[in-house]
């Protein structure tokens, strides 16, 4: 069985992906949100063969449809409409420019084995099914035996995108190829890595995950219950195994027993499912009572609570409880709250309640991936799927880079015709095509007369002493955005025609000083052509060199614009 598996995602799945570009695979990604949405009452049922509470499978399956949605939305802004993704800019490797580096990204040949987690299994199947999906992979997902209903049937769901194993024998046919995705514990992570044979694995393997209440939150205002609704909803929402629940929980010293005296009674009757590793859950809550008091709850019966007077000890950092414990502990100051964050070092993720900019600070030096709390549900993250992405790097020239990329690359061939490039439509237009203009003289009419016009009557543009005293220009020079306009009116063609619209610059680099008397030459050259499928127009973005009269660059940018397919009416 495990044969004909990954034969069909290595030789079916996987070159169908591949053939598309991103943006359809997002496509593709968006029709596969309706069809899990379309069976979610199936879904809730097989969360309940699961043993999962009603509203928790309905949080596990909501989430999955989200997270899906969300990821095809990021991948049209983010990604391009071409089956590679090219890094912004070449490196020149010499000096003459005729050889460059270029970094590309493009799909894996062979499958993507999901090792499913416990927790939330609908959501982390569908996060991991969906970047393997954007990035052109067929997807094998093996579940865990404690949600395997559930993961069944949505990967019913999911036909020809993904397939499901019973068990991790597949993981012994693998190939260099292949990756394998997993979620769970370190020592599980340990096992699956020690029976690959060159395959790339991801993990994620943390179960500490934090959140930190901040100095400007006072007790007893929203802010502060919003913090504990969050730690409560943590501890009991999927029997407290959601793999992104807070585990550690840093809060004011001041405030230390506040949190702990407002947690305890919001959990106070509330029940939870069936753990599903108990004796793991015990052993570890046992080795947390070293270095914290247990103040709610029993292991075996419900939420644990812990309260921490010594955060220094090392057991609430390092110890993993995947299951609904919680440990409160003080910090001193808010670069002590970051070194606490930092100590975990198996936390996947955290949350903070706070709108201090200090601590915020803090925490993004401890090298934390947080949410700032009270601002909705986070955005979707492209990482898994640039994990899945292979990335490597071509040597070559300009126009060899730009075959591979379907991009001009600075260096690399222009072609001039009769036609003005912004005379052509969109099917007509081709990578390269380059129109000349100039040489126009800058004079110091031009000089002043910009500067009343917009007010900008700065001294290097209107004092010829003071400018000469200064130690980097010696004298008047051009406005950057005269030089901007100038090089406009020079290529710009005033007939109606192909060009929808003008919609930004990109890139903008004033790169010498332009001063009166210099003639200025700019040159257009298609960089990147973009059509956007019955819109009626598509996006060309073109590489705009403005130089002086000794053929010194002086700007330097990328113009963005529309460009219609057809002639209008």
């Amino acid at each position: 069985m495990e044969h004909e598996v990954l034969r069909r995602g290595r030789e079916v799945g996987g070159p169908a992906l591949r053939s598309k570009t991103f943006h359809e695979r997002a496509d593709l990604l968006s029709d596969l949100a309706v069809r899990v949405r379309s069976a979610r009452a199936d879904l809730l049922a097989a969360c309940a063969e699961d043993g999962v509470a009603p509203a928790d499978a309905a949080h596990d399956v909501d989430a999955g449809i989200a997270e899906v949605r969300g990821l095809a939305n990021r991948a049209k802004r983010e990604l391009p409409d071409d089956v590679v993704l090219v890094a912004a800019e070449t490196t020149p490797l010499n000096r003459g420019g005729s050889l460059v580096a270029q970094r590309l990204s493009t799909s894996p040949t062979g499958v993507v084995v999901h090792v499913t987690a416990l927790g939330l299994p609908v959501w982390s199947t569908l996060r991991g099914v969906g970047a393997a999906l954007l990035a052109g992979a067929a997807s094998v997902v093996k579940p865990s035996r404690h949600t395997a209903a559930a993961t069944r049937a949505l990967v019913s769901c999911l036909d020809g995108v993904a397939q499901v194993v019973p068990d991790t024998a597949v993981l012994d046919l693998l190939t260099p190829g292949d990756t394998v995705s997993f979620s769970g514990s370190p020592e599980t992570a340990r096992r699956v890595r020690d029976r690959l044979d060159q395959v790339p694995l991801l993990t994620d393997t943390g179960s500490l995950g934090w959140a930190v209440l901040g100095p400007d939150v006072e007790a007893g205002t929203p802010a502060f219950d919003r913090f504990v609704a969050r730690l409560v909803a943590d501890l009991t929402g999927h029997a407290g195994q959601r793999p992104l629940a807070a585990r550690r929980a840093m809060v004011p010293a001041a405030l230390l027993d506040h949190v702990v005296d407002a947690v305890r009674d919001a959990l106070a009757g509330v029940e939870v499912g069936p753990v599903a590793r108990p004796d793991r859950l015990l052993r570890a809550v046992k080795s947390l009572r070293d270095a914290a008091e247990v103040v709610f709850g029993d292991p075996g019966r419900g939420p644990v609570l812990l309260r921490a007077a010594d955060p220094e000890l090392p057991e609430p950092h390092t110890v993993e409880a995947f299951g609904p414990v919680c440990t409160v502990m003080p910090w001193s100051s808010v670069e002590h709250a970051g070194s606490l964050v930092s100590r975990g070092d198996r936390a996947i993720t955290g949350w903070a309640a706070t709108s201090d900019p200090d601590l915020l600070r803090a925490l993004v030096l401890a090298g934390g991936r947080f949410t700032q709390l009270g601002h909705g549900r986070e955005a979707p993250a492209l990482d898994p799927v640039l994990g899945f992405l292979r990335t490597g790097e071509l040597r070559a020239d300009p126009d060899a880079v730009g075959a591979v990329t379907g991009r001009w690359v600075p260096g690399g061939a222009r072609r001039t015709s009769e036609v003005h490039p912004l005379r052509k439509y969109l099917p007509e237009l081709r990578v390269g095509d380059t129109a000349v203009a100039g040489p126009r003289v800058v004079t110091a009419e031009d000089v002043r007369r910009f500067a009343d016009l917009t007010g900008d009557h700065y001294y290097l543009h209107t004092d010829e002493e003071a400018a000469a005293r200064n130690p980097v220009y010696r004298g008047i020079i051009a406005h950057g955005y005269l030089v901007v306009s100038l090089a406009a009116g020079l290529f710009i063609t005033p007939e109606q025609g192909p060009v929808v619209a003008n919609y930004g610059m990109e890139r903008l680099r004033f790169l010498a000083p332009v001063r009166p008397g210099d003639a200025l030459t700019v040159t257009l050259t298609a960089q990147r052509i973009t059509p956007r499928p019955n819109a009626g127009y598509g996006e060309v973005r073109w590489d705009v060199d403005v130089a002086n009269q000794d053929g010194t660059s002086v700007v330097r940018y990328e113009l963005l614009t529309l460009i219609a397919d057809r002639p209008a009416g």
